[in-house]
């Protein structure tokens, strides 16, 4: 079984956020570990998403709907690429 902590820290390192290293007392109070605790997973899904955004191809926003299939930003990345789609922009 994956601990979640580890699952969070994969998905923050794939979309290029780096974890800091928590000091002894922080890791303790945290539960142990070498690193803070990840605040917030969806952050990290909307970051990544906002990444996707800023690139604006269908190739991206295909990338956000692979990683993410059932997040709500999979459905308006996919409204993204239909749009794109219909007007001949993509990049």
């Amino acid at each position: 079984m994956i601990h979640a902590g580890a699952l969070t820290a994969a998905l923050l390192a794939a979309v290029g956020v780096v974890a800091v290293p928590a000091t002894r007392a922080s890791a303790d109070e945290a539960g142990g570990g070498a690193m803070a605790p990840v605040q917030d997973y969806e952050i990290a899904i909307r970051s990544e998403f906002a990444q996707f955004e800023a690139d604006g191809t269908i190739e991206a926003y295909e990338t956000f709907i692979a990683r993410h299939p059932d997040h709500p930003l999979a459905e308006e990345a996919k409204r993204r690429i239909e749009t794109l789609r219909r007007k001949g922009e993509a990049k």
